[in-house]
């Protein structure tokens, strides 16, 4: 086994029923450990409580600090800062199942002499991140995105907009011709008019 994230095992079964505090520092040799893209550095602290008892684990992560994701607008990578808490309940059970989402509760077997945190904060780090991420806004309000990058993505929404623009002006003119009737048109032709007077005398 190597060595690293070694700090990250729990041999729970040598708990004795209690209170157990752990503090951890993550950083970009944490996010090596996972083959994932969406968060490859950092530089966060995570207090871990846990109370063991005879049925299982109770565990609270604080997680705070900051991590280095990519802004969604204009692709540049940026400091997003976090401050977030979970709560994981670990059930001992005869087989070790998957985490239930839905609970945050996982159950380990006998077969698991060890309890690894190292994916479960990892997974609630990535948790913590909104939905959206963009560059944070300057003092005076500006967007903190890379001007130069943020003026082509302007210019390429303007010239969307212009499109639609004349787009919808064009389907306009066309529903208006279709409610305008027949009589409508021919009265602003002027021979028309002559013709109606006309045929009004006789």
């Amino acid at each position: 086994m190597s060595n690293k994230g070694q700090e990250y095992i729990i041999d729970y079964k040598t708990l004795e029923s209690g209170i157990y505090e752990f503090d951890y520092h993550i950083d970009k040799d944490f996010f090596s450990m996972f083959d994932e893209p969406l968060v490859q550095d950092g530089d966060a602290d995570v207090h871990v409580t846990m109370k063991a008892s005879s049925a299982g684990l109770d565990i609270c992560l604080d997680i705070t600090g900051t991590l280095c994701v990519e802004c969604d607008r204009c692709l540049d990578t940026f400091d997003m800062p976090i401050d977030a808490s979970y709560d994981l309940v670990v059930k001992y059970g005869d087989k070790t199942t998957p985490i239930d989402e839905a609970d945050d509760v996982i159950t380990i077997g006998e077969e698991d002499d060890f309890l690894d945190l190292s994916q479960h904060i990892y997974e609630y780090v990535v948790l913590s991140l909104p939905a959206r991420r963009v560059h944070p806004d300057t003092p005076d309000g500006q967007p903190g995105c890379d001007p130069e990058i943020l003026s082509h993505i302007i210019i390429a929404d303007d010239e969307d907009d212009e499109e639609y623009d004349e787009e919808e002006y064009v389907e306009d003119e066309d529903d208006e011709d279709k409610e305008e009737t027949i009589e409508q048109k021919l009265s602003r032709d002027p021979n028309w008019k002559k013709l109606k007077a006309k045929l009004n005398n006789i």
